[in-house]
C-alpha cells in the first residue's frame, strides 16, 4: 500500500510518500523510503482503522533532517 496525500492538503510542507500497510485494529508499519524511516505503531483498537492515517502524517511532518549548516551551529 502507498499512501501520500494529495497536494492540495499539505500544500506548504509536503509530506514524502510511505508504503507498508495498516492493520485493522489501529496498527501499522510503514517506509518512507525518502528519508529512509520506518514508522510502526499501534493503538489497539478496534474503532481506531483510520489512525495511522492521521498519526503518520504529523510523525513525517514534526521530523525534519538536520541540515549541514544547521548541525554545525548547534
Amino acid at each position: 500500500m502507498r499512501f501520500r496525500p494529495p497536494r492540495f492538503l499539505t500544500p506548504f510542507r509536503p509530506i514524502p510518500q510511505v508504503v507498508g500497510h495498516t492493520g485493522s485494529t489501529g496498527t501499522w508499519l510503514f517506509h518512507a523510503p525518502e528519508p529512509d524511516l520506518y514508522l510502526a505503531g499501534a493503538v489497539n483498537q478496534v474503532t481506531a482503522g483510520a489512525v495511522p492515517f492521521q498519526i503518520v502524517p504529523r510523525i513525517l511532518r514534526a521530523w525534519r533532517p538536520a541540515k549541514s549548516g544547521e548541525a554545525a551551529l548547534r
